[in-house]
């Protein structure tokens, strides 16, 4: 789990560097998730949390932003 904390927030670092010194390279493009449903069945890898996935998304989406310090477009959830 550290060590994919770790990818992650080098990523954050990188995109930021590159949104700040590379901008004719760069655009953002916000994150969307598009669900049919609010809860998945059968759950995917047969882990029953990940069943809930589109009912935690938000929370986890905002942790994911909160990551970056909220510098980049926000995420969106899509529902029917």
């Amino acid at each position: 789990f550290v060590g994919e904390m770790n990818m992650v927030l080098n990523c954050h670092r990188e995109r930021k560097y590159m949104t700040t010194k590379q901008e004719h390279l760069t655009n953002w493009v916000p994150i969307a998730i598009p669900f049919s449903s609010w809860h998945v069945s059968p759950p995917p890898f047969g882990h029953a949390l990940f069943g809930f996935f589109p009912i935690l998304a938000p929370l986890v989406l905002k942790f994911y932003d909160s990551l970056s310090g909220f510098s980049c477009p926000p995420s969106y959830i899509m529902s029917p």
